[in-house]
């Protein structure tokens, strides 16, 4: 194996460990994890802070933290009362959510910690307890126990499979990812007639972003903007911008997808210019993606061909562009499908 291959193989396996890793985390079932009610600030915090960690660390559930502060129009201020059900606009479509409340009693100088487990596909209270505690360090004692009673009186356990409803499809993603790449760069005579730049490999990095329209249920249009820099056989920096039909198969929280177009290649330093072609390029890939709190991770692997050169303006010298890149980004949705 060539140093090369070495380094993408390595490149390779960093970048599918975090996914792998992610990948396993969702096979618990994802929980919204509201702020606790009450009229101390701090203690607030804290408990809060502990509970996130206690639940994270069950093996039923994967705590999603829901920000209270940009919140949709049908929720009050400072949200529902913890006895009521969440609303499902704030859950990011997670099957099951968690509300509680902090008291104080003065007589006793004890904190009453009562929480709610709500099962979110029929807005159902599942199971309610509470917990008292003189200090902050006795509640972290007794925290997991009462999740743990909470939980095996609620009947969840160790389940992978997740209402499809917990999953909504949306019109419209958008994400960003950065990664390693891999450039063969030819020149623009036939590949038999000059050798010079057939054996030379150009690692480096990509950055891009992306937008699809998924306007059918596996089907979308996406665009992309990706930042290359070349630096044989000289510097040149270009954003090349693709269009492409992406196909995609989504399955409890992950997805599979096969992505292809064109792409136009545009300069970003004065040094360069591009030969004009009715196609300057054409791109195909796949991706793999995993839900990671309210967005997805993915693995995107991607080939990339110039068909039209890129010449240097001062000495004619050209190129085009041969690439392999291996990116880990992330990615939104907007827009719930009906």
């Amino acid at each position: 194996m060539s140093i090369v291959s070495k380094k993408l193989f390595l490149y390779a396996v960093l970048l599918l460990l975090p996914l792998y890793l992610f990948g396993q985390e969702y096979h618990r079932n994802p929980i919204a994890l509201f702020p606790l009610w009450g009229s101390d600030s701090v203690i607030i915090d804290q408990f809060g802070t502990d509970l996130f960690f206690a639940v994270d660390e069950t093996p039923e559930f994967t705590p999603w933290p829901v920000n209270m502060v940009d919140v949709p129009r049908d929720i009050p201020d400072g949200g529902f009362p913890p006895y009521v059900s969440p609303s499902p606009s704030l859950t990011m479509g997670a099957p099951y959510a968690m509300t509680g409340e902090v008291v104080r009693d003065n007589d006793t100088e004890m904190w009453h910690v009562r929480l709610y487990l709500w099962q979110m596909t029929d807005n159902r209270l599942l199971y309610s307890d509470e917990l008292v505690a003189g200090d902050r360090e006795t509640y972290r004692f007794i925290l997991p126990g009462m999740l743990e009673w909470i939980i095996s009186q609620a009947g969840i356990g160790f389940a992978p499979e997740t209402p499809a409803s917990a999953f909504p499809r949306k019109w419209l993603y958008f994400g960003f990812r950065s990664g390693g790449n891999f450039r063969l760069n030819a020149p623009p005579v036939a590949w038999e007639s000059d050798m010079r730049y057939v054996n030379s490999y150009n690692e480096g990095y990509s950055a891009a972003f992306h937008l699809n329209l998924q306007f059918a249920s596996v089907m979308g249009l996406q665009a992309e903007g990706i930042f290359n820099n070349d630096y044989k056989p000289f510097e040149a920096m270009s954003l090349m911008v693709p269009a492409m039909l992406k196909f995609t198969y989504r399955r409890e929280g992950r997805y599979l997808s096969l992505l292809g177009g064109a792409y136009i290649n545009f300069p970003l330093s004065n040094n360069i210019t591009y030969e004009p072609t009715i196609m300057p390029g054409y791109t195909i890939g796949i991706n793999f993606g995993s839900k990671a709190g309210p967005g997805y991770l993915f693995l995107d692997v991607r080939w990339a061909q110039d068909l039209s050169d890129t010449i240097h303006i001062d000495s004619g010298e050209g190129f085009r562009r041969n690439m392999i890149s291996v990116c880990i980004g992330y990615e939104f949705g907007i827009f719930n499908k009906r």
